[in-house]
């Protein structure tokens, strides 16, 4: 898949697993955590395969350059995921703010209207 298309979904998969908060309130923390787990075993397979296939070479470099690199790309790819989980879960409780807002207004004008009328 292309990495551009991978890095162009992964912020919209974090807004709506941030706005799905409203329904799990504890959805965004637990995905978070999954994620960083997630990248932590990523980085430390590779890391240990980079440093026990003696064998193996890459194309582009050494295995430590081309272990740098994928963990920089997926390190990229969890900031921006968590960004969109953060963005999402930011948006819920700004939605749920202006919600209240407008239903509190919408209760004062009907008071104040049955007081004139009385």
């Amino acid at each position: 898949m292309n990495p551009a298309l991978i890095l162009l979904w992964l912020p919209l998969i974090g807004v709506a697993i941030g706005l799905a908060r409203a329904r799990f309130p504890r959805l965004p923390l637990i995905a978070t955590a999954v994620l960083i787990a997630l990248y932590g075993a990523y980085v430390a397979s590779t890391g240990v395969y980079a440093a026990t296939c003696w064998h193996c070479s890459s194309f582009n470099g050494t295995r430590g350059e081309s272990f740098q690199v994928a963990a920089f790309f997926f390190g990229i790819m969890l900031a921006i995921t968590l960004a969109g989980v953060w963005l999402g879960a930011r948006l819920t409780v700004v939605v749920g703010r202006l919600l209240a807002a407008a239903r509190d207004l919408r209760d004062a004008t009907r008071s104040d209207g049955k007081h004139a009328d009385v």
